[in-house]
């Protein structure tokens, strides 16, 4: 959003997985490599997509958004997220 609140168009916004750590009783994990950034797509009124594909391993890992407006300095939004595999047979 704008410092008015509004919707931002033709912005660039690049996006990616950082690991953090292991999760609370899990077992000790290597740390995964660094997964590839993501370039958001717009889907209009200041709406960006796309996916992150979630990694192997079990952690926690913040997702790291940079955006790049016309006109302004670069935006770094971040947001911890925890990410549990499901139980191999």
């Amino acid at each position: 959003r704008d410092a008015g609140g509004g919707p931002v168009d033709g912005a660039s916004v690049t996006a990616r997985m950082l690991w953090r750590g292991g999760l609370p009783g899990a077992a000790a994990a290597a740390p995964p490599s660094p997964g590839r950034a993501v370039t958001l797509s717009p889907a209009g009124n200041g709406v960006y997509t796309q996916s992150l594909t979630a990694p192997a391993v079990e952690g926690f890992y913040t997702i790291v958004a940079r955006v790049e407006r016309p006109n302004a300095a670069p935006v770094i939004v971040e947001e911890l997220v925890g990410v549990e595999a499901p139980a191999r047979p």
